[in-house]
């Protein structure tokens, strides 16, 4: 669909206008994640600059448009994905660092690092579309469509790559405690 640019009062005016039922649906998906460090504003704000730099869809079919619930929905999407990213950061923060493990203990966490070493050997073995699949579906969370529309390939395929990536890390995992 072609978009249309908005002119910066438009943009302000929108703002305006609409900033605080932005904020408040927003707000109803951040609910109860407040340790993310994701805030409403930021949310709002990110939108507001998408608008400013894409534009809005240009309906040429005649039908009205409804600025309201195009907003609606970026934010609410906007929200959702700021939430998975921090969801990510933090999980990758916790996996990478061995000082942030439940124990002080030095040997649990010279473990934890060689593991996390281990880990990544691992994962550089695996092949150039196993470990991309493995990073973009199980750590990443993205639906297997959309992995298998990337690399040209149907979604059955995405999982199949998953299954051998998994049991190739599980694998090597298991060898490595059979060995100590």
């Amino acid at each position: 669909m072609p978009r249309r640019p908005l002119e910066p009062i438009e943009l302000e005016e929108v703002y305006t206008e609409h900033r605080d039922m932005m904020w408040r649906a927003a707000q109803r998906v951040l609910k109860g994640h407040a340790f993310n460090g994701v805030s409403a504003e930021d949310i709002v704000m990110t939108v507001m600059a998408e608008l400013a730099q894409n534009g809005i869809p240009d309906n040429k079919d005649g039908k009205p448009f409804n600025l309201r619930a195009y907003l609606r929905t970026c934010v609410f999407y906007g929200a959702i994905d700021a939430l998975r990213r921090a969801k990510r950061l933090r999980a990758l923060d916790t996996a990478r660092d061995p000082t942030d493990s439940i124990s002080t203990d030095p040997h649990t966490a010279a473990e934890s690092h060689s593991f996390l070493q281990r880990f990544d050997e691992l994962l550089r073995k695996l092949s150039a579309n196993e470990r991309y699949v493995f990073q973009e579906r199980v750590l990443n969370g993205r639906p297997a469509k959309e992995v298998a529309r990337e690399l040209g390939v149907s979604p059955p395929r995405v999982s199949q790559l998953v299954t051998a990536a998994l049991r190739k890390l599980k694998d090597g995992l298991r060898e490595d405690h059979d060995v100590s």
